[in-house]
């Protein structure tokens, strides 16, 4: 915004999105792609550690699931 401004072009709300134009945008493509990528194995990784260790059953609800971390072995070893 400010190189615009010195430029003494207009700044509009629309410039925002001159980040957006290429070159940049193949980058921004692939920063979305790899987050997406980490938030999916984050994701998995959260499942199978859950289900290593309290088992395959899925609790129904929110308290059923503290009560199960919270008062149970499996779940004190999922605590630590």
């Amino acid at each position: 915004m400010s190189l615009i401004r010195e430029a003494g072009k207009a700044v509009t709300w629309l410039a925002l999105f001159d980040v957006m134009k290429p070159p940049r945008s193949g980058w921004i493509l692939m920063l979305k792609v790899f987050s997406l990528v980490i938030f999916l194995v984050w994701i998995m990784l959260a499942d199978l550690i859950y289900g290593l260790t309290m088992g395959s059953d899925m609790t129904v609800s929110h308290a059923a699931f503290l009560k199960q971390v919270l008062t149970t072995p499996a779940g004190q070893l999922w605590l630590s």
